[in-house]
């Protein structure tokens, strides 16, 4: 499974989208002696009934006797329904509190109701609302969801929950992580990280005292805890864990002297029983606050990033990783394309890399695009090139390429109109149409900046997200059909 580093700021925006309201900024107009507007409910609080009721004040109902008028225009909510407020479907409801129209987008759903791709989309069962999804991973038999339950005062620090689902998403088991001092909220580009291993689950993350790592068996039991080292103030992005198949993971984290210098990425093997973790070693000397991405291909680690050069500001390295952490060979890759984003991704025991620049022969104004290629160890684009996205469809922000069977499924997401999309090509890079390309299967309002958990489990793709805007943690099955 590949793991992008997304552009910074871009990580996990904290978002609480319970109710859209609409105070000082509703239409106003004359009142319904019903108590219902032309364009939608008027809210406010009713006048006492009678022969010769009085003028309303601006805002109030102000519902008067028989035969006399009202007052005048309260709040009204213009056009209340879910796709209105940004969903894809559902029935909203309005309520008023005070003069203020509130629409209700509990019942609301996000999901795009497509019977062959989104065949579950419901809330995750793991309790109500204060509930933040920070990673996912998965095996074949089981999902892994890490959560972040924030502090309450007094104590404001938070607590981590690794819960365990089956392939139904039906809640196995819920460990709370209460021995570390968290800070009182994640940042725009602080994260934490999730990853199967051969003894169960391994977690890192980071608090007050540094980066650390907690083991957990194969039914969610504490393990032991690792301190990583002291990220000294200056973590600019991550930690997270880069998944390996059949054995332990790769940590890694962003950091930087000041708020102006050149981030500098860190990364350190994690052993097979998750712990101890062996020495921490810089990569390359790139600002790896540029968009970068992790994956497992083949039988080592490969870090890719947008560097930019001196000729070309968005040439493409990538550095090998071996499965020690020693960082090994860089290498220039597809020389002549200007790509603003990158994420490596294992296809066909080789290397591809999905990128975001102009498609080959067309020039600017022309839209960009995501675009998924091989490379070989010189760098070297092999083979064809496969069409992700068009940007000038929904201008995605990100990309997150993971192999499925014999498929690469890109999650693409940071797309102005809120939407979050898949697109699916044979890991071959064959030169037909793929199976799916770029389709739609939620639209929830925010989640531009936000990026959910993305997990593979068997042939399904996971997707889970939250709070935004439900005040609770949402999850979606998507699955493919088979290719042709």
């Amino acid at each position: 499974m590949s793991r992008a580093l997304r552009p910074s700021g871009l990580l996990i925006a904290l978002l609480v989208i319970g109710m859209a309201s609409c105070d000082g900024g509703c239409d106003r107009g004359a009142l319904d002696p019903t108590g219902i507007g032309g364009m939608g409910v008027i809210l406010g609080a009713a006048g006492t009934p009678g022969t010769a009721g009085a003028q309303g004040a601006a805002g109030n109902s102000g519902t008067a006797g028989a035969n006399a008028p009202g007052g005048s225009g309260g709040s009204r909510c213009g056009d209340p329904s879910c796709v209105a407020q940004g969903y894809v479907s559902g029935t909203a409801s309005i309520s008023a509190e005070g003069s203020v129209c509130a629409i209700d987008t509990s019942a609301c759903n996000e999901c795009v109701d497509t019977a062959s791709f989104v065949i579950r989309c419901d809330d995750a069962p793991v309790g109500g609302a204060n509930r933040w999804t920070v990673r996912m991973a998965a095996t074949d038999s089981e999902i892994g969801l890490l959560l972040l339950l924030p502090g309450r005062p007094p104590n404001l620090t938070g607590t981590l929950v690794f819960a365990r689902l089956s392939p139904d998403l039906q809640l196995l088991s819920w460990t709370p992580i209460t021995d570390e001092v968290l800070l009182a909220a994640v940042g725009t580009s602080k994260d934490y990280g999730v990853a199967p291993s051969p003894s169960g689950w391994i977690i890192v993350g980071w608090g007050l005292y540094g980066i650390f790592i907690h083991a957990m068996d194969a039914a969610g039991a504490a393990l032991g805890r690792v301190d990583v080292g002291d990220w000294g103030g200056s973590l600019l992005e991550g930690p997270l864990l880069v998944p390996r198949p059949d054995g332990p993971p790769l940590v890694a984290w962003v950091s930087a002297a000041s708020a102006v210098a050149p981030g500098t990425m860190h990364v350190a093997a994690v052993a097979a029983d998750g712990l101890s973790v062996g020495p921490t070693r810089e990569l390359t000397l790139e600002d790896w606050t540029r968009p970068h991405g992790f994956a497992f291909v083949g039988d080592a680690f490969f870090a890719a990033i947008a560097a930019g050069s001196a000729t070309n500001r968005g040439q493409i390295r990538v550095q090998r990783i071996e499965t020690d952490g020693t960082p090994t060979t860089v290498v220039d890759a597809l020389t002549g394309v200007n790509a603003t984003s990158v994420a490596p991704v294992a296809c066909a025991g080789s290397l591809c890399l999905v990128y975001d620049a102009l498609p080959p022969g067309t020039a600017p104004p022309t839209g960009g695009a995501f675009q998924l290629v091989r490379i070989d160890a010189t760098g070297a684009g092999v083979g064809n090139i496969a069409l992700v996205s068009y940007n000038v469809e929904h201008h995605y922000a990100w990309a997150t390429p993971v192999p499925i069977g014999g498929d690469i499924v890109t999650v693409l997401g940071g797309a102005p109109d809120d939407v979050l999309g898949v697109a699916r090509w044979p890991a071959t890079l064959s030169a037909g149409l793929p199976p799916t390309l770029e389709t739609v299967i939620t639209r929830w309002p925010g989640q531009a900046r936000y990026v959910p958990a993305i997990a593979v489990r068997g042939p399904d793709l996971v997707v889970a997200w939250g709070p935004a805007p439900k005040d609770r943690i949402r999850i979606a099955r998507v699955t493919f059909p088979s290719a042709p």
